[in-house]
């Protein structure tokens, strides 16, 4: 009867034991693979974003080389890795902003701005996009925006400076009729400029100033 009894106590700790132990294997299965698969999706994204970089990289070389249609297909393929990698799109709207096709051009930079709303590539970009596309508001916006966050811009991948945004600016407070604020940039352009507001022909003169500004 004793050795009964043992026997059923023996047999009862093994089982209990055997439980604890699937009880920690489903643990274990419950903490670390989710855990593994969590180390293993942001070890893809991580990978994924390096190499968003590098074909934008790629892609601004063939820019500043002219190669804008290869130019596009690796800022293209940048954004199909890694679609939150925002100088992808910025360099898509510089792009398309040099091919001559506004839609996209704003498009691109609008989606930039969405996710950075101070990218000041960004908003260079699309001034002179908006400026180019007879948008005058929406120009003066976002080079007056530019302006506040860096007075003395320079863009990286061109020839684009902050004296660009301020002709962005002239020209569009000319065709907006503020002829006072566009007199304000160009004298920002050219403090030696003659221009009287009081003399009849003004705003020709204005005009005038501004073309040798975007020429100079």
């Amino acid at each position: 009867m004793c050795g009964s009894e043992g026997a059923s106590t023996r047999l009862h700790t093994l089982l209990r034991s055997l439980a604890h132990r699937g009880e920690m294997q489903m643990l274990y299965r419950f903490i670390a693979l989710p855990s593994a698969l969590l180390m293993m999706t942001f070890g893809r994204l991580g990978c994924e974003a390096m190499l968003a970089e590098d074909e934008t990289e790629e892609g601004w070389s063939l820019y500043e080389a002219g190669n804008y249609e290869d130019a596009l297909e690796r800022f293209d393929e940048a954004i199909s890795l890694d679609p939150t990698y925002t100088d992808a799109y910025v360099a898509m709207g510089w792009t398309y902003g040099k091919m001559g096709e506004l839609a996209e051009c704003i498009s691109n930079f609008q989606i930039a701005l969405s996710q950075d709303a101070k990218n000041v590539d960004a908003l260079a970009g699309i001034s002179l996009a908006y400026l180019a596309d007879d948008k005058y508001d929406e120009a003066i916006a976002s080079a007056s925006k530019l302006l506040k966050i860096d007075a003395d811009y320079s863009f990286e991948h061109g020839d684009v400076t902050s004296r660009n945004i301020h002709i962005v600016l002239a020209e569009s407070y000319c065709y907006t009729g503020d002829f006072a604020k566009a007199q304000s940039e160009v004298d920002i352009l050219n403090p030696e400029n003659a221009l009287d507001p009081s003399s009849e022909d003004y705003v020709a003169k204005l005009f005038e100033e501004l073309e040798r500004a975007s020429r100079g």
